[in-house]
């Protein structure tokens, strides 16, 4: 028996197609899906599963919607979140494809400046796979460092768009010993960086899942 949630993003039965896909093969196993236009058959279908789950969710999101007495969700647009999510979810092998010289840090989400902001740590010492993300946490050791917006990153460390790797997310393959005393002069900062409050995954929804509210 397996069952997953509605009224989430996509991230979730991503994964979870990944890991149903895994277990049918391994273990050579009929299914049975009760979801409405989902799997026919007794073989397993990703595609299938995906648009059942769908299905259900945009239902969820329409009595979430159209219940006054649930708050706005926090959102942000589904396709980052997917690439966000396929980013982390592939994250070591970008590394070993990068043959195991390079770290790759997660990406994850915060609430900053009053709206929701993808983030990431860069921790000096070590060459890295900086993913773009509209905050970077660097890091010089456990008791310095400074959040510094992406553009600003970019700007100091002199990013070229024809260095960049895109897939899924933008990202930098970077030597520490070249970027590393650049970007050593962003951990004191003239002005504070924004204050981050870190959120769970399970609370962003895709902008385009969450239906309008009625007016009045």
């Amino acid at each position: 028996m397996f069952s997953i949630n509605f009224h989430r993003h996509r991230g979730f039965v991503l994964e979870a197609d990944l890991v149903l896909r895994e277990l049918v093969d391994e273990l050579d196993l009929a299914v049975e899906d009760v979801q409405p236009d989902g799997i026919v058959g007794d073989d397993y279908d990703g595609d299938a599963f995906l648009r059942g789950w769908s299905l259900g969710n945009r239902a969820a999101y329409g009595a979430a919607g159209a219940d006054p007495g649930v708050e706005p969700p926090l959102t942000y647009p589904g396709e980052m979140i997917e690439r966000v999510w396929r980013w982390n979810h592939e994250r070591q092998a970008t590394e070993e494809e990068h043959g195991g010289y390079y770290l790759a840090g997660l990406v994850g989400f915060a609430l900053a400046e009053g709206r929701v902001q993808t983030f990431t740590e860069w921790r000096l010492g070590a060459n890295v796979l900086l993913p773009r993300a509209e905050l970077v946490a660097i890091r010089r050791d456990q008791t310095s460092g400074s959040v510094v917006p992406w553009d600003r990153v970019a700007d100091v460390i002199e990013l070229r768009d024809d260095d960049r790797v895109d897939e899924p997310l933008d990202y930098w393959a970077l030597l520490d010993a070249v970027v590393a005393p650049k970007a050593s002069t962003l951990v004191r900062p003239r002005e504070p960086g924004p204050v981050l409050t870190m959120l769970d995954p399970g609370t962003i929804h895709a902008i385009e899942d969450v239906t309008p509210r009625p007016a009045g």
